[in-house]
């Protein structure tokens, strides 16, 4: 296999893992919105989320917490890929990077 093939391979991998990663708190955000629409207040609206998890994930800080550390993994592999890419690719996960890193600062930013 010759250079370039190698890179192309590192970069998809890495693109995939960060789209992969950046999923789960994607929709881990989407089931917010969808409890946040359906709930009259905060108590329902959060009993109407944790309905969409099993009981082991219904403490206080583990969705977070899980979706948090996805999105760290996302920007690392979206930072891995963009050192690694070729032209087709940087512009992806640049916006892949920007995203995982905006959707990590706000759950940050909700947890203060």
């Amino acid at each position: 296999m010759t250079t370039v093939g190698k890179q192309i391979s590192k970069w998809k991998k890495s693109t995939w893992a960060s789209m992969f990663s950046l999923a789960i708190p994607g929709v881990l955000l989407g089931l917010w919105i969808n409890a946040f629409n359906r709930g009259e207040n905060q108590d329902e609206r959060v009993e109407i989320f944790h309905a969409f998890f099993p009981e082991v994930l219904h403490g206080k800080w583990r969705l977070s917490l899980i979706s948090i550390t996805f999105c760290f993994l996302s920007v690392i592999f979206s930072t891995n890929a963009i050192r690694h890419s070729v032209k087709m690719g940087w512009l992806l996960n640049l916006l892949l990077l920007a995203f995982g890193a905006s959707l990590l600062a706000l759950n940050i930013f909700t947890l203060l």
